[in-house]
């Protein structure tokens, strides 16, 4: 069981990315958040630090993945930004650490972020550990 069932239907302004959770493929998400950041005209200096955040979370959750189990990632464009979602099964059952430096570095580069964990098999110590991020459309005064 990986959580999909339990997912939406993905809207026309989403993007899903669905892999195993290996080193080998951390550069896919992060390449997909730069360009849908770009596509939507955020600034470098926005797309960067977007980027730069999905590819943490992803980190975060490579670390946490259950063993043959699909890392799950969603992007959603709106009209004020651009909100990413991932989720992985684990065994851990512990959110990653507000205090912790990889926690520091994402929230320092989004407006929110946010994780959390669903029961999947709470006999087993199965949990589905999500994050969310939602990067803001800055407003470019001239």
């Amino acid at each position: 069981m990986d959580g999909s069932r339990h997912e939406p239907a993905l809207l026309p302004t989403e993007v899903e990315l669905r892999f195993h959770p290996e080193p080998d493929y951390l550069a896919v998400p992060h390449v997909v958040a730069a360009s849908i950041a770009f596509s939507e005209h955020f600034d470098i200096e926005a797309t960067n630090e977007f980027r730069g955040a999905v590819e943490t979370v992803c980190a975060t959750l490579l670390d946490r993945a259950e063993q043959k189990a699909p890392l799950v990632c969603r992007y959603r464009v709106g009209k004020d930004g651009i909100r990413f979602g991932a989720f992985v099964p684990t065994r851990t059952a512990v959110a990653p650490d507000p205090r912790s430096p990889a926690w520091q570095v994402i929230t320092a580069m989004v407006d929110i972020a946010c994780c959390w964990l669903d029961p999947i098999d709470p006999g087993g110590g199965k949990h589905m550990l999500r994050i969310e991020l939602y990067k803001r459309r800055r407003v470019v005064e001239r």
